[in-house]
């Protein structure tokens, strides 16, 4: 299967780390700015730099402009609870009492959910942002921490929900579970390659999503895929010709380019079977810069991007 055309607003980008997510997240923003929509692309990676080296200049916790259309951020949790202690509250000092000295910011930062609630309470807040009366972008794009703090992430709107029962909090969070949960809204896009551990933790993490948090699952994208050198005849040829050149170091270059093929093939097969798939193709280089994503970018407007 393959996915569908994604027309929500807000697209989390999840999945573990080293598999392309932040090169993919900004990928498909770029490509919806070139759809002419304002795009905000939100990372809260821990490796703020890998942003800085795709678009060539630093990238930090306010919005910085990189493209007709597309704005970019890196979100870290302690200045997002400042602003959001400002925000709320309303008071100054008591935000500085909160976040101001060494001793505060530990304990803040040490409470349980309260680095995942200002992640995803600033990203929210982006997403229903609104100047003269519409929204301020038209899809927000969140680069989502690795597999296991992105869960963590998903699931708070809903803990914040069930354990602040009444107040400004409890209104926020609701509001905020509200938007994640509605699929016309929201949607997560799960990033993988095509092996087996890392197609293991997609499928377990896509089993999470859709068992625990009701948040629509729009399908895989399977990074670095490497399409078919050889045809079935072909195969065949090859494996008669390595019975009698086995130490042909050709020979051996091609069955192991087939043997990968297959193994990624197995895979593909494997994870579609539980969500629709994207492939995305091995660049070779691998690096992380403007070339790439628009590269990139190109392969997921045909794709994904209205």
């Amino acid at each position: 299967r393959t996915a569908a055309m994604i027309d929500q607003r807000f697209i989390i980008v999840a999945g573990k780390g080293g598999v392309g997510r932040t090169t993919l997240a900004a990928a498909l923003a770029s490509c919806f700015a070139r759809k002419n929509l304002r795009t905000l692309l939100a990372s809260a990676d821990a490796h703020e730099k890998n942003l800085g080296r795709i678009f060539g200049r630093p990238i930090g916790t306010q919005r910085t402009r990189v493209a007709e259309n597309l704005e970019v951020v890196h979100i870290k949790p302690m200045d997002s609870i400042k602003e959001y202690a400002l925000m709320l509250l309303k008071l100054r000092y008591l935000q500085q009492l909160l976040t101001g000295t060494h001793v505060m910011q530990s304990f803040v930062a040490n409470i349980p959910g309260i680095a995942e609630w200002a992640v995803m309470g600033k990203v929210t807040y982006h997403l229903i942002e609104k100047h003269d009366g519409r929204y301020l972008y038209d899809r927000v794009i969140l680069d989502a921490p690795p597999t296991g703090h992105s869960l963590s992430l998903i699931k708070i709107p809903a803990y914040i929900s069930e354990v602040v029962r009444t107040g400004p909090l409890n209104a926020v969070a609701t509001e905020r579970l509200r938007l994640v949960t509605d699929p016309r809204t929201t949607g997560i896009l799960v990033v993988t390659i095509p092996e087996e551990m890392a197609v293991s933790e997609a499928l377990d993490m896509n089993q999470a999503i859709t068992r625990d948090l009701g948040v629509p699952v729009l399908g895989a994208l399977v990074n670095r895929t490497i399409a078919p050198l050889f045809t079935p005849e072909e195969e065949r040829a090859l494996r008669d010709l390595s019975a009698r050149a086995p130490r042909s170091d050709a020979v051996r270059a091609a069955r192991f380019r087939v043997s990968r093929t297959h193994l990624q093939a197995r895979q593909i097969e494997r994870i579609g079977r539980s969500m629709p798939v994207t492939l995305i193709p091995e660049l070779g280089s691998g690096r992380m810069d403007l070339d790439a994503i628009e590269t990139l970018s190109g392969i997921l407007e045909k794709k994904l991007c209205p």
